[in-house]
């Protein structure tokens, strides 16, 4: 519905999926564990905000054992759109502060072209 309510100015990709699974070697999240990281990854993006009620929608999909899908619309309830560019750098970011909490494996870092041996331009 929030998305349909844009009419013409609705995003081409009306859908921001993020799928996220534990460390194989800890025992996998309950329930209400899944609820805090899906709950603090829509809003370490921005989608939903603690306590805003005009966010985004979203939901938490737990179909398999050890993995849980996060769908939002980038469409807010009060008609304005949510740019999810950069979200991916917030998610991980919060990512790795659950995961510390967790006990659960930090990710390990990007690469980044220093590490590959690419050459960067030099600055003059």
């Amino acid at each position: 519905m929030p998305v349909e309510r844009l009419g013409a100015r609705a995003p081409v990709r009306p859908a921001w999926v993020c799928s996220v699974r534990p460390d194989p070697r800890r025992p996998d999240l309950t329930d209400s564990r899944w609820a805090t990281v899906a709950r603090r990854l829509v809003s370490a993006v921005g989608l939903a905000p603690n306590d805003d009620p005009d966010a985004c929608r979203w939901i938490a999909l737990r179909n398999q054992p050890r993995k849980v899908h996060i769908v939002a619309t980038p469409a807010c309830e009060d008609g304005g759109l949510h740019n999810t560019h950069r979200g991916v750098f917030h998610v991980q970011t919060e990512y790795r502060r659950l995961a510390a909490e967790l006990g659960h494996r930090r990710p390990a870092p990007a690469e980044s072209p220093a590490s590959r041996g690419t050459p960067r331009p030099r600055s003059r």
